[in-house]
Order: structure tokens, then C-alpha cells, then sequence
């Protein structure tokens, strides 16, 4: 199990043992993280059953496991998320105009990270394994981008094997280095030496990345290169944390038992039910070959004989008591009430929001270390297009050092809300000065990039209406008042600017 599960084939003996002995030393030290990776796994997969049952025995599988991942990963990952790039709260100075580049920057890398997908993705790793591990390195052979870009990879995390620099809830614990392990299918070797083409091998690559350099072996020599990013490209997102361990709790592992309980009860009861509709028939007194089963047949049996039903004095209703209990559990401890498996009817935001108490307080979990792993990442994206772009590089040198790589994430609401009692709130927010508008619209869950263009869309419409109010005025004013819009107001009554021209003149004349 594990790390043996990744390789099977390889061209020669030498790198078969060779593999082996990387990782059996690395299995041992993390043999029980794997094996409850692999037990999630199958859970997620259905596969709840620990023996073999004959075939023509019916067996329930009821996948509660899988429903309870998919609708937490839905609850936080289900909108995407967003991406903020703020000023410094430490000064007044607005560097939204020095610092646009960079969300824009964000927002294309992430773009051709097919973010939506990719954050459902991580979700799911994280919600069933209980931990995710992102690598982040450069891409440059994506034929479907055509272009290079920072490149966000979600690793299987039995593939990750980190190691730390001290105990579980020590502030000063980080990553010293960590071992990544994965198969790559390469063209296998003929006997002159020379690669094949269309015959494939497997063969087990292991990368030891460490802040200053990298050790690869590839199945046939160990290289080492220089880390030219200055530390580990590799975020480790917990998806719940724990004050324990370094690793995060899976979201299923508390219902894994359950589920196999419910589907072992939901089998007996079948076996009841498969049994009623056939039950076996006993035939006391007479000999088997005299006896003809089947609809319309009618018997000649001999004095003595009986023939009866096996029945089961056992009742189903204890049986299915039992199983509502068992399904009231579930819910309890995966905390997904029932209201979020469908139905319902339609319910005020705020009573819809208490319905699903249980799964805000798991999401409101995810959302602080998911969060922080994902400025992780953003962080080392800016520093990947920082070291391989020459123009971005040179706009990041300009803004301050501990301010260059500050980014926010933030998860939208997933739940529908009012909005008219929304609005109001928000528009008393913005009578009284307490809040700008776009305050308001990132607490609506809006990205930047969406602020600032419903901004600028705003100023243009205002401007639109301006003139075309303009423009309907002077279509409607009669034209008499047009033609002296420039002139006297009332051309009935004399002017008084002409009155006086003439009486100035009339004077002069005087004078002379």
C-alpha cells in the first residue's frame, strides 16, 4: 500500500530496488498517514465492505461519505473565491493605481489555472484526505495556454512527504524540506541503449526540495540543482485544522464507521425482505418429486403430509428504528443536516442559515487555513512571474518589499440571501458615511476586478444620462426661447445693459 502502489514495472532491476528502498524509508515514517489516506479513499469510493460476499448475495452501499465531501467542498468551494489585492491598512495612502497590475497579473494566472475547477479540486483533496499540497512551479509546455505561466499543480497527498522542524503547536514548526514521490511513464530503453518510441515504462521520479536547492533522482541518477526561488514551492493546506498533529481531519473520517454500519443493518434488512418474497418451503410427508411449485399448480398429498413456510419471527420495525437513528447520527456527525440533501420549502435567509448552522461552522474552519494557503500560493506565483518576466519584475522592485506580495481571499456567501433587506441595509450604510460603495459591493462577494468595473460602468452611465437629459431639453424648448437663450429674457421690457449703453452715450454727448 502506499508508496508501493506507484510503481510496479521498471526497465531494470537495479532502479526496481533502488526505488523500493527510497520508499520503503520514506513509508515507514508516515505508514499511518497513508493508510488513512487509503481508507478515506475507498470510503469515498464506496468501497465500505471488508470481506468478500458471495455472488448472488445482494449488497446495500449507501455513499454517505461521498454525499457529505462533495456538499462541504460545494458550501466552500461551490462559488469559487476571490481575489483581493488591498493597500496597506498601516497607511492612508491609496495604492490601488500602483498595485492594479498585480491584481491583473493575479487574475491572468489564475485564469489559465482554470481557477473555478481547480478550487473545487482542491476541495475535494482536502475534504476526503484531510489535507491538500499545492506545488507551484513553470510552465512552459501547456499547448492549450500557448503561453507560460506559474502553474498551481494539486499533488495526491500520499505523493507528499514533508518534514518539519519541530512538534505539532509550536509557532516556530515549519517545512524544512519535503520529499515529493511520482510516477512518470517514460519510453523504455532497448537493449543498444536508445529510447523506443510507443513502448512505455514506468518509472519513479522523487524530488527533495529544499530552500536553497532540489535533489532529483529519476530512476537512473540523483541530480542536484540550485532553488533559484529562495524556498520551498509547495504550500501544505490542512483542511481542518488540528493542535496535535502538522496534518488536518478529513471530513469523513468521523462518519466512515457509521456508514459502514448503516449499510451492513440496510443489508440485513434487505436479506429479510429478498427472503419474504421467497421464502424457503418445508414439505413434511411427501417426497419432493411429487411436488410441482408454481402459480395454478394444485398438490395430492398423502394423509400424513404438511407442507409450510419457513417464516422469521423477527419484525422489520425495530430493524428500521434503528436505522433512522443510525441516518440521524450521520448527520449529526458530519454536521450536513438533512435540509441539505434537497428539499425544503422557502424560508427567510435567516432561518435558512440556522438550518445549516453545522455546515457554516465547518466552512467558517476551511475558510481560515484555505485562505492563508491560498495567499501562499499567490505569493510564490508573483515571485515565479517576478523571476521570469523582465517587465514585471520591474514594476514589483518599485512598490515596498513587505508589502509586495500582500493579497486576500475571500469565499462568497453560498447561501441565497435577501436582497432587498440586503440593499437597505447597505444604502443606510451609505446615507449615514459608515461605508463607500466599494466597501459594500466586497461585501457582496465581488472581486476587484468586478469593483472597479461596475465603478467605472457607473461613471459612464452617469455621464450617458447627463447628456442625454441635456440633449432632450433643448429638443423640447420652443424655439422662440432658444433663439433668445442668449439674448434678453423678456423681449417685451427693454433690456437694461441697452437702456444704459444709450443713456451713456446720450451723456457723452452732453459733455462734448
Amino acid at each position: 500500500m502506499g508508496l508501493m502502489e506507484l510503481f510496479r514495472d521498471f526497465p531494470t532491476e537495479k532502479t526496481r530496488h533502488s526505488a523500493m528502498s527510497i520508499a520503503t524509508e520514506l513509508e515507514e515514517e508516515h505508514r499511518i498517514r497513508l493508510r488513512r489516506y487509503k481508507k478515506h479513499w475507498n470510503f469515498y469510493e464506496g468501497k465500505h465492505w471488508t470481506y468478500a460476499t458471495p455472488t448472488d448475495d445482494p449488497v446495500v452501499t449507501v455513499n454517505y461519505c461521498k454525499k457529505f465531501a462533495n456538499k462541504h467542498t460545494n458550501f466552500t468551494f461551490g462559488k469559487g473565491f476571490k481575489l483581493v489585492v488591498p493597500d496597506d491598512p498601516s497607511t492612508d495612502v491609496n495604492e490601488e493605481a500602483e498595485r492594479e497590475f498585480v491584481r491583473q497579473k493575479l487574475e491572468r494566472i489564475w485564469s489559465l489555472n482554470d481557477k473555478n475547477l481547480w478550487a473545487w479540486k482542491a476541495g475535494q483533496m482536502g475534504s476526503v484526505t484531510g489535507d491538500l499540497f499545492v506545488r507551484v512551479s513553470w510552465e512552459e509546455d501547456d499547448d492549450t495556454a500557448a503561453v507560460s505561466y506559474p502553474k498551481a499543480e494539486i499533488l495526491h497527498s500520499k505523493q507528499v512527504f514533508p518534514v518539519f522542524s519541530g512538534p505539532a503547536g509550536n509557532p516556530n514548526s515549519k517545512m524544512e524540506n519535503v520529499t515529493i514521490v511520482y510516477p512518470e511513464y517514460k519510453d523504455a530503453p532497448t537493449r543498444a541503449g536508445s529510447a523506443k518510441k510507443g513502448n512505455k515504462v514506468v518509472q519513479l521520479v522523487i524530488e527533495t526540495w529544499y530552500p536553497d536547492k532540489v535533489l532529483i533522482w529519476d530512476g537512473n541518477e540523483l541530480t542536484e540543482r540550485k532553488n533559484v526561488l529562495g524556498e520551498i514551492p509547495l504550500v501544505h493546506v490542512p483542511n481542518v485544522p488540528s493542535g496535535t498533529s502538522h496534518y488536518g481531519d478529513s471530513d469523513i473520517e468521523l462518519v466512515e464507521e457509521l456508514n459502514r454500519e448503516y449499510n451492513e443493518k440496510m443489508t440485513d434488512v434487505s436479506d429479510v425482505i429478498n427472503y419474504q418474497g421467497s421464502p424457503v418451503t418445508i414439505v413434511k410427508g411427501a417426497k419432493l418429486g411429487q411436488v410441482e411449485r408454481g402459480a395454478n399448480r394444485m398438490w395430492t398429498m398423502p394423509m400424513d403430509s404438511s407442507v409450510e413456510n419457513l417464516a422469521l419471527d423477527g419484525e422489520l420495525g425495530t430493524s428500521l428504528t434503528y436505522l433512522d437513528r443510525l441516518r440521524d447520527h450521520l448527520h449529526e456527525i458530519g454536521d450536513v443536516p438533512p435540509a441539505a440533501m434537497g428539499g425544503g420549502g422557502k424560508e427567510s435567509a435567516v432561518a435558512l442559515a440556522m438550518r445549516f448552522l453545522p455546515m457554516y461552522e465547518r466552512r467558517n474552519l476551511k475558510i481560515l487555513t484555505y485562505g492563508i494557503g491560498l495567499c501562499k500560493v499567490n505569493r510564490l506565483m508573483l515571485k515565479f512571474e517576478a523571476l521570469m518576466n523582465t517587465t514585471f519584475r520591474r514594476k514589483m522592485v518599485k512598490l515596498p518589499k513587505e508589502n509586495r506580495y500582500r493579497t486576500q481571499v475571500t469565499f462568497p456567501d453560498p447561501l441565497p440571501r435577501d436582497e432587498l433587506m440586503e440593499l437597505e441595509k447597505a444604502g443606510k450604510r451609505l446615507d449615514l458615511g459608515l461605508s463607500t460603495r466599494e466597501e459594500e459591493m466586497e461585501n457582496m462577494g465581488k472581486s476587484q476586478a468586478e469593483v472597479t468595473r461596475t465603478m467605472k460602468v457607473g461613471e459612464e452611465e452617469l455621464v450617458r444620462r447627463a447628456q442625454l437629459e441635456m440633449n432632450i431639453g433643448q429638443e423640447l424648448m420652443p424655439d422662440k426661447e432658444q433663439a433668445n437663450r442668449g439674448g434678453n429674457p423678456n423681449p417685451t421690457r427693454p433690456e437694461p445693459t441697452v437702456q444704459g449703453e444709450k443713456r451713456s452715450i446720450a451723456a457723452q454727448r452732453d459733455l462734448a
